[in-house]
């Protein structure tokens, strides 16, 4: 498209030109408009009229626009459609620029680097990812930019690196260009849920950036701890520039390495088998254990709690110091409630930093501010207790008084003050004073001046209104402008009738605008002031932050517990797990009159280092296995947890996989990713991981599922020695109990009685033979005629008059009748020979019909004595 060039068409070029990737956001007065193609790309999306400008003209600019002072919800839009948005403002009033206005870009917003809290989820971290690869090696940082959270990663092991993205989830990626490591994407399929930049070589240049860098975030970022790792600097680096190109200001990082021995170590596939953030089914949060935990009060508690559970502790002091808190405000009721009810009072003050930083914080919000450090105040003074944990978080939290006092003694927001959006106090400066009162006289001027226009000239419907553009106007209705004074000088035709001025309203004005300017200058001085202490405080006040957020979940835990009758776990080196009555934290919600039935679990390293835990289908037996796993899980978090008694000897891992699931996007069957998952498994996980599998080998035929299910258990065993939970189908694995020192057999039985099962849910020792399949598919609405035939059938293999591929046996022999099949009428080896000919482990849905249509058409066939 050929572009029609004005200087304000050519300046806005110029500019786009450096930020191609965007969506740049031109202001131009009380607007920010778009042109050309981000126009046409936005326009939709925003639900925004797609007009032109020079409509006159022959080659027109496609455009649209939305007011300046209620862009964010656009933006936030725009972001979670995975675009980016420059924001070009005005660097000098119009008023006084000397041909065309001076612009420039002053932010750009990413799905990674979002400047206003107030777009983001209050209890969700947003992270953006940079990655780097060199030979063998990955490096990786996770960035909280709200909150200058910085975690780094440096390893050989991809499925650490894609467990810590599934773990974090980040909003955006940040590449070396050409070098993105494409099967870390292949794992997320057709949707990415980031989006990804890439940045050029010598953007992760070390040297280049390594003096700015430490001149900025010296005082916060410990090099010295990276020092050894030639590839994190890089990714600093390439970081550090990110953040400069965007215009991102950052004056404070917390940067911590993640180095697995150091916590609890859950890869992806085990936080969505114990549905941690979400169910499975559902895809909801409520329906998980987040959604029974997160009874957080405070934006921070919530993203701390998160934060928890991805990264549960392993060390024995930290997990008692947190447990010795939980059970004080478990056993002082009226202190947690004073606690709890101070916390509603405070908002999200580790956020305030950033608004600071980036000047986006208003005077209403340094109120707010002021009324979260009285809370916090109150706070302190109620935790003041002989525990070490307390007495640290006692000490952390800083009231700021200082910058407290500065903003009482500044702001204030009444009604009258509201009004004309002053927020600075009377008194404080003179001159201020003076010109506010100027303006208040000034608009009492003007409604004097309407009423007394209205009489002087007999139009009772004249008024006086306000633009931006044409400043103060007299507007007269067309039927009225016969009665228009000669004083009156024309300015604007409007639709409705003409708007006037006059040399008084004019003077008015003068003064009253360039009154309204001084005011809003000297009133953002005093802004200014106050957003430079809190920047120059923000160590303090993140510290602060951190601890408030620290007693939000720690109380939680104990209001959990009093609810929910959880007891505080004994938590040891010993590898052992003790639990007795224990509950799944999340089902037993959804349960009526407290009916969860509880079960005893016991691991050990020596003789009960393996339960083979068999039963029926339905009988509860992944609902006591992955009960046990959130059960240590919550013990590591330092909560308490839903048993009357809990030994939790520390896990370093816990790894779960659980059900069916394929990848046919990378062309997996369901038997190949649950391999995968196993294999992962069995190369990862130490003596002192929590195992839980459900199902092994259960993808492919019954001999090679038994097969691989047995040489799993037998590894584990022998190989490994993690305690493990193993839930089954295949009887025959009961032998393994009962042969293998380190194994036990354990199981869920049920009742039958008159005709129905009566699952009992409660695990029994000893191994159980039976699966009662064909009732429970019953109980699941099948055809009675297709029960009624496998229960037929099911009673010829128990009686071995027919082999597992339905074939009459030869009395006392193990021959059989060969071609001849059980399961249909006599006389289709056609039949036995299609069955016997498809490959189980390919075949498609799609093929597995085809087979069964061809077969009945062989039947009818058959039935009308056609030839087959």
């Amino acid at each position: 498209m050929k572009k029609s060039i004005t200087p304000l068409i050519q300046q806005y070029l110029e500019i786009k030109e450096k930020y191609r990737d965007a969506i740049l956001f031109y202001r131009l007065g009380d607007f920010y408009e778009m042109f050309f193609e981000d126009a046409i790309k936005a326009a939709p999306l925003l639900d925004l009229t797609l007009t032109a400008r020079d409509k006159d003209a022959a080659e027109q600019v496609p455009m649209c626009g939305l007011p300046y002072h209620a862009a964010a919800p656009y933006i936030k839009r725009l972001i979670d459609n995975g675009l980016k948005v420059a924001i070009c403002e005005q660097m000098e009033d119009p008023s006084f620029a000397k041909g065309i206005v001076k612009r420039e870009v002053i932010r750009v917003v990413t799905p990674g680097l979002i400047y206003d809290p107030d777009m983001l989820e209050a209890n969700q971290t947003n992270y953006i990812s940079v990655i780097l690869k060199r030979r063998e090696f990955y490096a990786v940082a996770f960035f909280e930019f709200t909150t200058a959270d910085l975690l780094l990663l440096e390893t050989k092991d991809v499925e650490q690196v894609l467990s810590e993205i599934r773990k974090l989830m980040p909003k955006e990626m940040l590449y070396e260009d050409g070098f993105l490591p494409l099967h870390i994407l292949e794992q997320f399929g057709n949707e990415v849920p980031f989006i990804i930049t890439p940045l050029s070589r010598e953007n992760f240049v070390w040297d280049t950036v390594k003096d700015r860098l430490l001149n900025i975030w010296g005082a916060q970022i410990s090099i010295a701890g990276t020092g050894e790792h030639e590839l994190v600097l890089s990714l600093l680096a390439g970081l550090f520039r990110y953040l400069e190109d965007t215009k991102t200001p950052i004056s404070n990082v917390s940067m911590r390495m993640l180095v697995p021995s150091q916590y609890l170590y859950l890869d992806s596939t085990t936080i969505r088998n114990l549905e941690l953030f979400n169910s499975i089914i559902e895809g909801s949060e409520k329906v998980s254990l987040i959604g029974v935990l997160d009874k957080t009060i405070t934006p921070m508690g919530a993203r701390m709690l998160r934060n928890y559970l991805r990264f549960p502790s392993i060390s024995i002091l930290e997990i008692r110091e947190r447990q010795s808190v939980v059970q004080h405000f478990f056993e002082e009721p009226v202190l947690r409630n004073d606690v709890r009810q101070n916390l509603k009072e405070v908002g999200d003050i580790e956020r305030v930093v950033i608004k600071a930083l980036n000047m986006t914080i208003t005077p209403q919000a340094l109120e707010r501010f002021v009324n979260s450090i009285d809370a916090v105040k109150n706070i302190k003074l109620l935790i003041k207790k002989d525990i070490s944990l307390l007495i640290r978080l006692y000490e952390s939290i800083d009231t700021i008084e200082d910058i407290k006092a500065a903003i009482k003694d500044t702001v204030q927001i009444t009604e009258d003050q509201s009004i004309h959006g002053w927020f600075v106090k009377p008194g404080i400066n003179r001159e201020l004073d003076e010109l506010k009162a100027l303006v208040k006289d000034a608009k009492g001027w003007i409604r004097h001046f309407e009423k007394h226009e209205r009489e002087r000239t007999g139009i009772g419907s004249l008024k006086i209104g306000y633009s931006s553009v044409f400043g103060y106007y007299i507007e007269v209705t067309r039927t009225n402008l016969k009665l228009v004074p000669d004083d009156y000088i024309r300015k604007q035709t409007i639709a409705s009738g003409e708007r006037f001025i006059t040399p008084q309203l004019k003077d008015m004005e003068v003064k009253l605008l360039s009154a309204e300017a001084d005011i809003k200058n000297m009133e953002n001085e005093y802004l200014k002031s106050m957003v430079s202490g809190i920047a120059a405080a923000s160590s303090r006040i993140l510290k602060t932050a951190s601890a408030i957020a620290s007693i939000d979940v720690l109380s939680t835990f104990a209001e959990i517990a009093v609810r929910n009758n959880y007891v505080k776990p004994i938590t040891e080196e010993e590898d052992s797990i003790d639990i007795k009555s224990g509950r799944h934290p999340v089902i037993e919600q959804y349960i009526k009159d407290n009916a969860f039935i509880p079960n005893d679990i016991m691991l050990n390293s020596t003789n009960r280092q393996i339960i083979i835990l068999t039963g029926p289908n339905m009988s509860g037996k992944s609902t006591v296995i992955r009960m046990t796993a959130l059960i240590v899980l919550m013990a590591q978090v330092g909560s308490f947890v839903p048993a009357s008694y809990a030994r939790i000897g520390i896990v370093d891992r816990i790894f779960a996989r659980v059900g069916a699931s394929d990848h046919l996007a990378k062309g997996q069957s369901t038997y190949m990713v649950e391999m995968a998952e196993t294999a992962n498994i069995l190369s990862n996980a130490t003596k002192k991981s929590l195992i839980i599998l459900d199902e092994i080998g259960r993808g492919t035929s019954t001999y090679d599922g038994i097969s691989i299910a047995w040489a799993v258990l037998d590894y584990i065993a022998n190989d490994i020695g993690a305690k493990t939970l193993f839930a089954t189908h295949y009887h025959e694995l009961i032998e393994f109990g009962q042969t293998h020192p380190a194994a036990v057999n354990q199981s869920i039985p049920v009742k039958q009685w008159q005709g129905k099962l009566i699952f009992l849910r409660k695990v029994v020792d000893g191994g159980s033979n039976e699966s009662f399949g064909i009732e429970v598919a019953r109980m699941a609405g099948l055809p009675l005629k297709v029960i009624t035939l496998g229960r037929m059938i099911l009673k010829k293999l128990q009686d071995g008059e027919i082999d597992s591929l339905g074939r009459p046996r030869l009395a006392q022999t193990d021959e059989t009748i060969p071609l001849q099949l059980g399961l249909f009428k006599p006389g289709n080896p056609v039949l036995y020979d299609m069955l016997g000919s498809i490959d189980v482990d390919k075949i498609t849905p799609l093929e597995a019909l085809q087979y069964i249509v061809k077969m009945k058409e062989i039947i009818e066939k058959q039935k009308s004595g056609d030839k087959v």
